[in-house]
């Protein structure tokens, strides 16, 4: 019996540094976001959009933290994750693409996003 207690204590002692460490990395991670631009717009994204129109760089907010993004077209738009519930969209040329999301909850976003060019949209 006391040898167990032995191996429990030793590995209490090599686990607590590699909690801490990662700890501090995740800190890191939040901490090294990258800063959003005043200009950047800001859309709300709920149950009832279906389609938002990009001016320029915009933050996209879902109620849920995001597990998957897919079916855009990376030639029109990139797609960068900002927070687990915030992506940045980047318009790269004129066209309209459908960006679909899935949270943890398994909702599936399905937003048409139409990227109006330079001239039309300042």
């Amino acid at each position: 019996m006391p040898m167990n207690q032995t191996t429990c204590r030793a590995m209490k002692v090599r686990l607590l540094p590699t909690v801490i460490l990662c700890g501090f990395a995740f800190g890191g991670i939040l901490a090294a976001e990258p800063p959003v631009n005043p200009s950047t717009a800001i859309q709300q994204i709920d149950a009832s959009t279906r389609r938002i129109e990009l001016h320029g760089d915009t933050l996209l907010e879902y109620p849920d933290w995001l597990k998957t993004v897919k079916g855009f077209d990376p030639k029109l738009i990139r797609v960068t994750a900002v927070r687990p519930n915030c992506l940045r969209i980047q318009r790269l040329s004129q066209g309209s693409t459908t960006l679909k999301a899935f949270d943890r909850g398994d909702h599936q976003y399905s937003i048409e996003v139409i990227v109006r060019s330079t001239l039309d949209g300042q």
